[in-house]
């Protein structure tokens, strides 16, 4: 828990989740790993980072670009009709960029999966990797997707709440 607090520490956080998951697809009888090989934690973290942002990109790109539009066309004297179209353009674009980013949530306990089984670089960067393992096991990730979203949303903020509460009284 005390590496999740640090930056540097989602990097070996990411890898051994992607070790538990490799062990519970294994159906292995202790599923949660030790911290006994933190260094491949590490690099299998990296290598999911590296993936994700790879995936990630087509979405920074669109947001970029149409932000810069948005703020060069604003500046403009006198925008014109220009302003309102690209606005509504914009708009268009961040709800694809919404649903691609909800698909790229989807492919990640996948891609966690494929990380730390060894894939190569040109199987984890080809999302339909990732995309034919989810539907092979659609159900287990789907439900381990959403107990992962409740303990994101719900005992996440409880936890660090308790922790700073509990900073502040010793």
């Amino acid at each position: 828990a005390l590496l999740a607090l640090t930056g540097i520490g989602m990097v070996g956080v990411f890898g051994w989740l992607g070790e538990l998951a490799r062990r519970v697809a294994a159906n292995e009888k202790s599923p949660l790993p030790d911290w006994s090989d933190i260094g491949n934690y590490f690099i299998k973290g990296l290598q999911f980072i590296g993936v994700a942002l790879i995936w990630s990109l087509p979405a920074a790109l669109i947001v970029i670009g149409s932000s810069a539009a948005l703020t060069l066309t604003a500046m403009m004297d006198d925008p014109g009709p220009i302003l309102p179209i690209l606005s509504v353009f914009s708009m268009c674009l961040y709800v694809l960029v919404f649903i691609y980013i909800i698909i790229l949530n989807v492919l990640s306990p996948p891609l966690w999966l494929l990380v730390a089984e060894g894939g190569s670089f040109r199987t984890l960067v080809n999302p339909k990797s990732a995309w034919d393992l989810f539907r092979m096991n659609a159900g287990s990730f789907l439900i381990a997707m959403l107990i992962g979203w409740l303990i994101v949303f719900f005992l996440s903020p409880l936890g660090a709440v308790v922790c700073l509460v509990g900073a502040f009284f010793t």
